[in-house]
């Protein structure tokens, strides 16, 4: 999963969601990636992964990084899925925001 910011303190992050169940309902899974700041600070971000295809094209799926969201929506083709994120705090702020694009791996 590669992705940037559009809002918050700009930069970019890389990293995997790996999904291990799935039903008829959604699916779950984990979040781990390594987020990058234009002035060269990094952080790791994990946290557990819950979401659902909301259309035949369409996923979106949430995960917790410490107590907050950070939602995505995203459009499907083929093995990839491209779309925005929003990072959502407890008391129902958008603190950040952009967009990614993550291709499945076997």
């Amino acid at each position: 999963m590669t992705g940037q910011f559009s809002t918050g303190v700009g930069g970019s992050f890389q990293g995997t969601m790996s999904v291990q169940s799935t039903s008829a309902s959604g699916f779950a899974g984990t979040y781990d990636v390594l987020e990058g700041a234009p002035q060269g600070q990094q952080r790791r971000l994990s946290g557990p992964v819950g979401g659902r295809m909301a259309s035949a094209t369409t996923t979106e799926f949430d995960v917790n990084l410490n107590g907050n969201t950070r939602r995505h929506v995203a459009s499907q083709t083929a093995d990839t899925l491209r779309g925005s994120w929003f990072d959502v705090t407890t008391t129902g702020t958008v603190e950040a925001s952009g967009s990614f694009r993550a291709i499945r791996r076997p």
